[in-house]
């Protein structure tokens, strides 16, 4: 009689366990989905993250193509306005030189 009753004790407090084991398990589980959810939400965020990046690096290296071409354009100015002048230096020179004749 007393050893069906420490069996029972026994029996009872593994039952104990086993569903405290089972509560811990459901609460893992839940954590689990919720650190998921927070994981698929955080890879979502970097992967659009990315594409603003990859975004700007494309407009960044598009302004820096333009601004070449522009310093291009304003060296070939200077250059024109540089042999325009020279070509007006050699007019006004060459016309004081008829004057003076």
């Amino acid at each position: 009689k007393q050893e069906e009753q420490r069996l029972s004790n026994a029996n009872g407090l593994l039952q104990e366990q086993l569903d405290s084991c089972r509560q811990q398990l459901t609460s893992v589980s839940v954590e689990r989905d919720e650190m998921s959810a927070i994981v698929k939400e955080l890879r979502e965020k970097f992967q659009l993250s990315s594409r603003d990046v990859e975004t700007a690096q494309r407009e960044r290296d598009n302004y820096l193509d333009r601004i070449s071409q522009l310093e291009r354009e304003v060296t070939s100015c200077k250059h024109e306005a540089a042999a325009a002048c020279s070509e007006s230096d050699s007019a006004k020179a060459q016309g004081e030189r008829e004057i003076d004749v």
